[in-house]
């Protein structure tokens, strides 16, 4: 089995939020929808996969989607990532500029982690379904350290991630001490929505 576990997608979805929430300056009142947009957004694309945690939720969508696409195709794209912008946009007009960007980084997470899996992902699907796996080049018995529940995923990836969210949201928030990490690298003023 290659696919990345529900656990690490929510917490590699909340570590990117919490990144993008982070280098966008957003304000406190912005983190909580934020964090929650970017971990749901994280599980969004196994909604065509049956048995996943947003295919069970989604009582009635879920299996339907599940017995129309293939798991790994449409849902595990940048068009599904920029369909996500637009559909958020859509339903919630005022959606805050970091906010927004924090689900669109949850999203993408996913993507990103299943990119590590040897199966990979089809980044450009539908222009191109070729999957981009980051670990397909390398021998078999290696490859396979990538693959889901091994102890790299468990063991390290996954508490990474979570250690990152921490980091993230307690620096955003001014919890810990110190400037702004993003600010002082970019040294350019928090970027604002269009």
């Amino acid at each position: 089995m290659t696919r990345t576990l529900g656990q690490t997608h929510l917490a590699a979805g909340l570590c990117s939020a919490a990144f993008a929430l982070y280098a966008l300056h957003a304000p406190p009142g912005d983190w909580p929808a934020g964090l929650a947009l970017g971990a749901a957004a994280a599980l969004a694309p196994d909604v065509d996969e049956p048995g996943s945690v947003i295919n069970r939720w989604l009582v009635v969508t879920g299996p339907t989607l599940g017995r129309a696409l293939r798991h790994r195709t449409l849902t595990h794209s940048l068009a599904a990532a920029a369909g996500l912008f637009f559909l958020i946009r859509g339903f919630w007009p005022q959606v805050p500029w970091p906010v927004l960007m924090a689900a669109v980084a949850g999203f993408v997470s996913h993507l990103v982690a299943d990119s590590i899996t040897p199966e990979g992902v089809p980044w450009l699907w539908p222009l191109l379904a070729r999957k981009v796996s980051l670990t397909g080049w390398l021998p078999r018995p290696l490859a396979l350290a990538f693959a889901t529940g091994r102890p790299l995923e468990l063991a390290v990836f996954r508490p990474l991630f979570i250690i990152g969210a921490i980091w993230f949201a307690a620096r955003g928030l001014g919890l810990l001490p110190g400037g702004h990490l993003a600010a002082g690298l970019l040294n350019a003023p928090p970027i604002t929505r269009p």
